[in-house]
């Protein structure tokens, strides 16, 4: 936040600034006024008694609306402490795809349930007839009755529109009449109005609860987007909002934006297809097509196999190739050779600088070598290999995977402790969401998690699912009861929610490492 103090004083950042900038960032809004004034500063607020200008006020809207946003302004200081703040944004008109969903209320007019029966009657006294099969006239009547429905729901809507438009015009005209003469008529007339234009509006109201009821009925307590979008921690600078065109001007409009990145990509991919095999055909082109046709053998293959006794190991999973080499600075040259000739013969492109080494028992000099000999990077503290982190010092595998995973289980635990999960809720999110990520480690990794962590863990999931607060039958607290978190006999599956439910999935997984 910008603040400017007496004597011209710029003070420096301090915990509240961090603050700010950490819930921004958590929450995704972008304050507008700063991203369209990145240069400038203003103030919003002047304290007296600090005698200091402060920017205290501002616009927080999503990162979506950036450009719809025209400009953002702060005005002047003048019958109070604060300045006024404007925002003027231009909201286009957006089609979003429509599914049709039943009214329900539409069914509760017993005069529509009669229209909807009459025209069924009709439909299948028509329809139904021994030259028309009896399955395509049972899937014609669902078109039909949507079709009727759709009509019936639309005229409602239209007659409750324009209901609404009249009682609001009705009531202008009473407040108008009841401000030149009040009376206790007028009065009772302008209550009945609001009390009528109440009813139309909660109509509306009680719709829209009546789906999110549905909707957190379907999707709440479950491993649903609901959920997952309650659990995931936002992370801000992940929208693109300004890029520059290839005609060199910067737009932050997003029709604009997705255009350019179609066209990049179009002519990124949008190669011609390769010349007919002629005969011209260069030996280059020639060995190809013979290549093709052929079942050779891949390179993980061809490095597991044994050449004069020698054993070349090498772990393959999809485009993730891990070599070990006992000679690194003869072999490497070697495995250079075998690549490129690889890549030749398949087409194949390798980006070496990309590809990570680990130099293990070698000395400063080999370690030069290797640094200026080699397209390689060069890393002398762990490599990372799906998703596990190998290191130089076989001590510290621990440190390197349990550590970094249990301080962000921990972490997560507490940020989702402050969240609305319910109780059924918070036993699926241990389930489907942390306990995977230990699973993973104690099934690739030959060393066990230690029992102290594995009980600090266990701690933890237990004060996370625990029901803290439970009201007795006389209406004061009491603990929480055995049946929701402890071994009952007619607990079922919830009885073993709390210490019992890591241990039932680690020996669930297989071959895991448990601690003793």
């Amino acid at each position: 936040m910008d603040r400017r103090a007496y004597g011209d004083r710029a003070p420096a950042p301090n915990r509240n600034d961090k603050l700010y900038a950490t819930f921004l960032g958590g929450t995704t809004l972008l304050d507008i006024w700063r991203a369209q004034h990145p240069a400038d500063q203003d103030f919003t607020y002047y304290s007296h008694t600090h005698r200091s200008y402060s920017r205290i006020d501002s616009f927080l809207i999503s990162q979506a609306l950036h450009p719809w946003t025209i400009r953002s302004s702060i005005g002047n200081i003048t019958w109070m402490d604060h300045a006024e703040i404007t925002l003027d944004l231009r909201i286009p008109r957006l089609s979003r795809p429509w599914r049709w969903r039943l009214n329900p209320w539409i069914l509760r007019d017993k005069g529509t349930v009669h229209a909807i029966t009459d025209h069924l009657k009709t439909y299948f006294d028509i329809n139904a007839t021994e030259d028309m099969a009896p399955a395509t006239v049972w899937a014609a009547h669902k078109v039909t009755i949507r079709g009727q429905l759709i009509a019936i729901a639309t005229a409602q809507k239209k007659r409750r529109l324009q209901d609404l438009m009249e009682a609001l015009a009705d009531l202008t005209k009473l407040e108008k009449l009841h401000k030149q003469n009040p009376s206790d008529d007028l009065l009772k007339q302008l209550a009945t109005t609001r009390e009528h234009l109440r009813r139309l509006s909660t109509a509306d109201v009680a719709w829209n609860l009546m789906w999110t009821k549905q909707r957190c009925y379907e999707k709440g307590n479950k491993a649903d987007s609901l959920l997952a979008h309650c659990l995931k921690k936002r992370q801000d600078n992940k929208r693109i909002t300004k890029i520059k065109t290839s005609r060199g001007e910067i737009t932050n409009n997003p029709d604009i934006i997705a255009q350019e990145f179609l066209q990049y990509y179009t002519n990124l991919y949008n190669h011609s297809d390769p010349p007919p095999p002629t005969g011209d055909t260069s030996q280059k082109d020639r060995i190809s097509s013979f290549l093709q046709s052929l079942n050779l053998p891949t390179l993980p293959a061809q490095a597991q196999a044994r050449l004069e006794r020698e054993e070349y190991a090498v772990a393959a999973y999809a485009d993730d190739d891990l070599l070990t080499l006992a000679d690194p600075l003869p072999s490497l040259h070697a495995t250079l050779e075998v690549i490129s000739e690889y890549s030749n013969f398949s087409g194949y492109k390798l980006n070496l600088t990309k590809s990570i080494l680990m130099p293990v028992a070698m000395n400063a000099q080999q370690l030069h070598i290797l640094r200026h000999s080699f397209p390689f990077k060069v890393t002398t503290t762990h490599l990372t290999y799906l998703g596990t982190r190998l290191p130089q010092k076989l001590d510290d595998t621990y440190d390197l995977n349990y550590k970094p995973l249990l301080t962000t289980a921990h972490q997560d635990l507490q940020r989702w402790d402050k969240l609305g999960i319910s109780w059924l809720g918070r036993v699926t999110t241990v389930k489907m969401n942390l306990l995977p990520r230990f699973l993973y480690l104690f099934q690739t990794l030959p060393i066990p998690i230690r029992k102290k962590d594995f009980c600090d863990l266990q701690a933890a999931i237990d004060k996370f699912i625990s029901i803290v607060l439970h009201v007795g039958a006389s209406g004061t607290s009491a603990p929480p009861s055995n049946h929701l978190t402890g071994d009952h006999p007619h607990a079922g599956s919830m009885g073993q929610t709390q210490s019992q439910i890591p241990t039932i999935l680690l020996h669930i997984s297989g071959d895991a490492y448990l601690p003793k």
